[in-house]
């Protein structure tokens, strides 16, 4: 980490999932979902909508 860190390049350093650049395109539309969800939670889109909904989605952004 520490040469990776001097090199200024990214490194995984925990744990490497499985497929994560054979599936490139599938891990590319989860971190847009991920990205939208924290937009909609900054603007306030998540207060606005049913209780369940809402929810799920704040669980969504827990968990990821």
């Amino acid at each position: 980490a520490r040469a990776a860190i001097r090199a200024r390049c990214h490194y995984v350093n925990k744990k490497w999932l499985g497929g994560l650049l054979t599936n490139w395109s599938t891990t590319e539309m989860r971190l847009q979902k991920f990205r939208d969800l924290r937009m909609e939670q900054k603007t306030g889109g998540i207060h606005r909508l049913p209780k369940g909904d809402a929810a799920r989605l704040k669980r969504q952004l827990f968990h990821s």
